[in-house]
């Protein structure tokens, strides 16, 4: 009985262990979207290489982290995948993804809203999250929020970080 309890205090102290990170969905970039659209919420995606260190420095470091977890759990759809494989080679061409690692924030529509780079603390990487966060983005895409007149200095030095090296009619 004894070797009973114990066994299943381990599992279940290994299976609550083994997810303080943040939650990252196992599925399709489609159906990933498509969840994000269904909840209203943004993807943020953690777009990596296996063989790049800052990458598995953010996974052992940051992600797991109390306030990073909770954070980026109740407030968006995540995603992970390894931009040199698989349908990472896609998502890396479609988005430009030429450093890692990158963390891309989109709407349920794959319209890319925010985009980062590079390893950062757990501050930095709140500050992105909440940044990305923004109600405005709600409303609608970037590019229609421009559009529509929408002149936030802050909104436009991002609509140009992220669309200077893909979208240069805009």
């Amino acid at each position: 009985m004894k070797k009973t309890l114990s066994i299943l205090l381990l599992s279940l102290f290994l299976i609550s262990f083994g997810q303080e990170t943040i939650d990252f969905q196992n599925t399709s970039f489609k159906e990933i979207l498509a969840k994000a659209k269904k909840e209203k919420k943004l993807v943020f995606m953690d777009a990596y290489a296996s063989w790049c260190g800052p990458c598995k420095l953010m996974e052992k470091n940051i992600f797991p982290l109390p306030a990073v977890k909770e954070y980026y759990n109740a407030n968006f759809i995540n995603a992970r995948f390894d931009m040199e494989k698989g349908e990472g080679r896609e998502i890396a061409q479609k988005y430009g993804v030429r450093s890692y690692p990158s963390f891309l924030f989109l709407n349920g529509d794959g319209e890319l809203v925010m985009q980062n780079m590079g390893y950062m603390g757990e501050q930095d990487f709140l500050t992105i999250a909440k940044e990305a966060n923004n109600p405005k983005f709600a409303k609608g895409s970037a590019k229609q929020l421009f559009e529509q007149g929408e002149s936030d200095p802050d909104f436009l030095l991002n609509m140009m970080r992220n669309n200077a090296q893909s979208d240069y009619e805009l």
